[in-house]
């Protein structure tokens, strides 16, 4: 019993059902659980969205513009682009973090089968959210012009309806990526091995920059073809723009250096996220 010393005997159940389910009696989830109420979830999806962004915007410009083939300029103009992700991205994560928590709520349990299944219930509002952003955002990284002549640009030449274009394969990466944030976000801060090596100051860095990692190599393949896609108004299909890419060896080494800034971006800002909402959760006794 040294192990529960501590801890209450009303306690006592919760802890035996954590140990059964995977984890020790001192190991909570990270994000918000099937308990907690779902104000946690929109604010740990306010702290996570504000932070990924902030943080990440420019290694994000130089990924955008080495996956469309760019060769000059790639570091200039760095912040080009960012406002439609703090419009887009901080109120979609509070939407996405909403949604994992209901479906969390709705599966009734924090088991790492039910964090997965609530993951990718919670890409779909991704997606629906951040799309016709994302659309501009790149535009805007691409060609280094301001938010606001980019979606000028976009506006008449495609319409405000089109502004959703390359949205299945928005889908297909945030549906896959969502699961292996939120799986890999929950292991790792619930991992016995990570308690042991990191102490509790660093442990949500490193898990918050492993858990990037994760998930970006999950979601560069979908994102190399819907940034390509969304850049080269050209293009008909996924299919074209697929054989585009295949065709010219140049597009693909290019696209390839773009994995380093994508990984580094994730390190970074997953990294930093993770430790404030650790900072955040520590200081409100949550």
């Amino acid at each position: 019993m040294g192990r529960l010393q501590g801890i209450s005997r009303r306690d006592i159940p919760l802890c035996i059902n954590k140990m059964a389910e995977g984890y020790g009696p001192d190991e909570t989830t990270f994000f918000a659980g099937a308990d907690d109420p779902l104000w946690k979830s929109l604010v740990f999806g306010a702290v996570s969205g504000t932070s990924v962004v902030l943080v990440g915007h420019p290694l994000d410009s130089i990924k955008v513009r080495l996956q469309t083939g760019a060769t000059k300029n790639i570091f200039r103009n760095l912040y080009k682009g960012i406002t439609p992700p703090l419009m887009a991205v901080v109120p979609s994560w509070v939407a996405v973090f909403l949604a994992y928590g209901s479906a969390l709520k709705y599966l009734g349990d924090d088991r790492m089968t039910s964090v997965a299944l609530a993951g990718g219930f919670s890409g779909l509002f991704y997606t629906l959210a951040v799309c016709p952003f994302e659309f501009v955002k790149v535009n805007a990284q691409h060609a280094q012009v301001s938010t606001s002549i980019a979606f000028q640009r976009l506006k008449s030449t495609v319409g405000v309806r089109g502004l959703y274009r390359g949205v299945s394969v928005c889908l297909g990466r945030d549906v896959s990526q969502s699961m292996a944030y939120y799986i890999c976000a929950e292991s790792l801060n619930r991992s016995s091995f990570m308690r042991k090596t990191f102490s509790d100051q660093w442990r949500p860095f490193f898990s918050g920059a492993m858990t990037g990692v994760c998930h970006c190599m999950v979601e560069y393949p979908f994102d190399t073809i819907k940034t390509r896609m969304q850049t080269n108004l050209k293009l008909k299909s996924y299919s074209e723009c697929l054989k585009d890419f295949l065709q010219d060896k140049q597009q693909i080494q290019t696209a390839k250096k773009a994995i380093f800034p994508m990984l580094t971006r994730a390190v970074l800002a997953h990294g930093f996220s993770f430790f404030v909402i650790k900072s955040f959760k520590d200081m409100t006794q949550w």
